[in-house]
């Protein structure tokens, strides 16, 4: 996984996060179904617990965008970054 935002956002320089450093950030994700995407992917594990997107929209482009913009981060696949 990878995460997306600004490039002068706090997060930007750091070589890793954790899924508990997210909860106090605005998360963008791209669909409603982020929740449950997330959980199947990484085979249930827990690292969703208090993490709720702040702002779902319908298009990669758009989330990614908004992260680019500072309006929050965003997590997707790591084929993403290429």
């Amino acid at each position: 996984w990878c995460l997306w935002c600004a490039s002068n956002h706090d997060l930007a320089t750091r070589g890793a996060v954790r899924w508990s450093e997210l909860k106090t950030h605005a998360l963008i994700t791209s669909d409603d179904e982020f929740e449950h995407r997330m959980a199947s992917a990484l085979g249930g594990v827990q690292c969703m617990d208090g993490l709720l997107p702040t702002h779902a929209v319908g298009n990669v482009m758009t989330a990614l965008g908004l992260a680019a913009a500072g309006l929050g981060v965003m997590v997707a696949p790591s084929h993403v970054q290429s």
